[in-house]
């Protein structure tokens, strides 16, 4: 019997390894992979281009003096903290006009400063593709983000004090906020899709092309095919309700 006993007997170590309980402690109190372990090389293809892109938009901002139009839009901002100005100049994009005025209250007037909130517009529009790496892939959005990121056409727009950048980005945002509520559902992405409309409206003229174009392109995938998903989810008319008064937020408060 004695015999028996000691065999059966597990060592310490032996029983402490085939204990399930002690398996999950030693999970749950291992720490997690530090941050660069995490990252993915995606990750940081994207992070590279994000800062390619802010370096082609940021750098020297004020090397060439602001153009004539430029300058009737820097002018209307700088003229809103003037108070002896009797005829103050209207501005072409009140979301310029809004945010840069707002930029200046607190760094004061220059041309930085007036090519500021377009530069980081242009900035944001480079990381957008992002959001579609679910269908194109994450190399496609990748290379979507590299040909913004070294656009000359969008580096000279993004540095230029006006809104069309600001319209360009509400139009991308607005697409993209519909495919991805189309793909997830999510409250939040719906209502994404009203920030960007609400935006758009008084960034500039470019965004009502942008927004018929986007329109056109709806109606025919909607009527032609190919069908995004395969169950087009419908929020409540409550949720509705709220995306519109987003909207006319949004829009009073960046266009008065």
């Amino acid at each position: 019997m004695k015999q028996s006993q000691h065999k059966d007997r597990k060592p310490p170590m032996a029983a402490a390894a085939s204990s399930p309980a002690v398996v999950m402690d030693a999970e749950r109190v291992a720490p997690p992979p530090p941050l660069v372990v995490r990252l993915n090389l995606a990750q940081v293809a994207l992070v590279i281009l994000l800062l390619l892109g802010a370096l082609a938009r940021f750098a020297n901002l004020d090397r060439i003096p602001l153009a004539p139009v430029e300058a009737r839009e820097a002018l209307a901002a700088w003229q809103r903290w003037q108070p002896g100005v009797n005829s103050p100049m209207l501005p072409a994009s009140p979301a310029y006009y809004s945010l840069t005025t707002l930029l200046m209250a607190f760094t004061g007037a220059s041309d930085v400063t007036a090519r500021f909130v377009p530069a980081l517009f242009g900035l944001a529009l480079v990381g957008l593709p992002w959001l579609l790496r679910r269908r194109i892939g994450v190399w496609g959005a990748l290379i979507a983000s590299l040909a913004l990121a070294v656009s000359p056409l969008h580096t000279f727009a993004a540095r230029s004090a006006d809104g069309a950048t600001i319209a360009l980005f509400a139009g991308m945002f607005l697409v993209l906020s519909r495919l991805r509520f189309l793909e997830f559902a999510q409250r939040h992405w719906f209502y994404g899709l009203w920030v960007a409309l609400g935006l758009g409206l008084v960034s500039a003229p470019l965004f009502y092309s942008a927004l018929v174009g986007i329109l056109l392109a709806w109606v025919a995938q909607a009527t032609l095919g190919p069908a995004l998903v395969t169950e087009t989810p419908f929020p409540e008319q409550r949720i509705i309700r709220n995306g519109i008064l987003i909207t006319m937020g949004v829009a009073l408060a960046l266009g008065t």
